[in-house]
């Protein structure tokens, strides 16, 4: 069984719910890496354990489309090992990542995806036959964790697709009386926020908020989640008898307030939002769709938060030939294989060919070869954040000459700086879990640490030092995460 990139939910016949067998896949043939395309809307087999769907090639036609057949591919979707699907000596296969058609129209609502990243990304992210992509959420609480070979997997809370509770068989996309009722949302006479109470004058000049003309105060809310503005209307009583604009009501709907997860609004207004706000909160009770929205919405923000990190962000140093990045050799590969003494330090890195249920996959590897032992003035320490947590991206080392290095990806507005005094240091002491390096500290020559870049409490720790100073480092990359393998020669 396969699931859905983005909800967690599988992609089958059995429920008899058309949304759910609606698929869209974002795929390459063979390893043509930069050539990531994103099908048309295809149907899923009639068998679960067929891990391939048939999709149309233009992203623009549908299966049951009244034109004619479609041009269509057949593409396997989310392989535990994907070398089967790279061989050259095959002709190239199609494969890829599966989405619900309505999964994949509320993750790029406004939003146009980077597909090289995106798919970069998935292959980054712990998965196997038969469980889950592992971004490092619950997908909303469809998923769980289950310990596999003692090692945490990110699985289906659910044995079989009957057993999906209704809210996450419900169609997120197409929410039942929705239009309706933006269309029919007039104007109130009444504010139901506005205080019933009449506050003294004594009361009103007393209050700081009393200073600011009506236009600040309105400012002010507009800013607030609606919760603090309850709590302000309590508090104050200025704010208390501050008639709400219609334009507060409107912020509800703008991103980062309550309601964002209806960007319908925004294509055609309501006549009045505060009449449609507190109709909400009425009709949608009952209807699972709108629950299964704001779920799937908030997973959606998840993965974009993620690919925005990468965009534009290319991984630093001197690269070095992967299975997914081939490097003609030159002077920078032939002397980092020269150099034998290497010492390392990786956590739950996996082989090539190996399962992919937990830990990390090697896509990039990049190097940094210095003409003489370091002397670091400081370590500049780029980080990437993810649902499973904040890692090291990246490190920017610069020397006592200010000349810098850098190796990996660097985030300009993540980063944490660790000031060295002028010497040498032997290496590093690393805070490394299973997705990544959540931590790091220089070893001084004396074996004493500096201070911590990142995380390191309670998680287990890995010294990476040698009997002389630092004057190569090698690296492993993910799609635009965490280093997973740090050498030190």
């Amino acid at each position: 069984m396969k699931y859905c990139t983005l909800c967690g939910i599988p992609f089958t016949r059995r429920l008899n719910d058309d949304w759910i067998e609606k698929v869209r896949a974002v795929w390459i043939e063979g390893n043509n890496w930069n050539r990531t395309a994103v099908s048309g809307v295809g149907r899923w087999g009639e068998f679960d354990d067929i891990p391939s769907v048939t999709v149309p090639t233009n992203p623009r036609i549908r299966d049951d489309d009244e034109s004619g057949p479609p041009t269509t591919r057949e593409v396997d979707l989310t392989p535990d090992d994907p070398t089967l699907c790279t061989d050259p000596g095959d002709e190239d296969i199609a494969w890829g990542y599966g989405f619900h058609e309505s999964c994949w129209s509320i993750f790029t609502k406004d939003y146009t995806p980077n597909l090289d990243a995106l798919f970069s990304a998935c292959l980054s992210t712990p998965t196997g036959a038969t469980t889950l992509l592992d971004w490092g959420h619950d997908y909303g609480g469809a998923a769980k964790i289950e310990q596999m070979f003692d090692m945490p997997v990110r699985t289906s809370c659910y044995r079989s697709p009957q057993d999906i509770p209704h809210v996450f068989r419900s169609d997120p996309y197409h929410i039942p009386g929705l239009i309706d009722a933006i269309q029919g949302a007039v104007r109130l006479q009444i504010d139901a926020f506005l205080s019933r109470l009449e506050p003294t004058m004594a009361s009103l000049k007393s209050d700081s908020f009393s200073r600011l003309v009506p236009e600040v105060l309105q400012s002010i809310v507009i800013l607030l989640p609606t919760s603090d503005v309850r709590s302000l209307r309590l508090a104050s009583p200025v704010f208390a008898t501050l008639e709400l604009p219609e334009r507060f009501w409107a912020s509800r709907f703008q991103p980062g307030h309550e309601l964002d997860y209806l960007p319908e609004v925004h294509d055609q207004s309501p006549q009045s939002w505060r009449a449609f706000y507190h109709s909400l909160k009425i009709w949608t009770r009952g209807i699972p769709s709108m629950a299964n929205r704001q779920r799937v919405w908030g997973l959606a923000k998840r993965l974009q938060a993620t690919l925005t990190q990468m965009d534009g962000v290319a991984c630093q140093g001197s690269p070095l030939g992967t299975w997914h990045e081939n490097i003609p050799d030159g002077p920078d590969h032939s002397t980092s294989e020269a150099v034998s003494s290497w010492h390392a330090a990786s956590r739950a890195v996996v082989n090539l060919g190996d399962s992919f249920f937990y830990g990390s996959r090697v896509l990039r590897t990049r190097a940094l070869h210095f003409p003489e032992p370091m002397r670091l003035r400081q370590i500049s320490v780029s980080f990437v954040d993810t649902a499973a947590g904040k890692f090291i991206s990246g490190l920017t080392l610069i020397d006592s000459h200010g000349r810098s290095y850098a190796v990996g990806y660097q985030h300009e507005n993540t980063i944490s700086r660790i000031l060295l005094p002028d010497e040498p240091i032997r290496g590093w002491e690393l805070a490394m879990d299973l997705p990544g390096i959540t931590g790091i500290a220089a070893v001084y020559c004396d074996g004493t640490l500096s201070s911590w870049a990142g995380e390191s409490v309670g998680i287990p720790r890995w010294r990476l030092e040698g009997t002389q100073a630092v004057s190569a480092v090698k690296a492993d990359f993910d799609a635009s995460f965490s280093p997973r393998y740090i050498d030190k020669y």
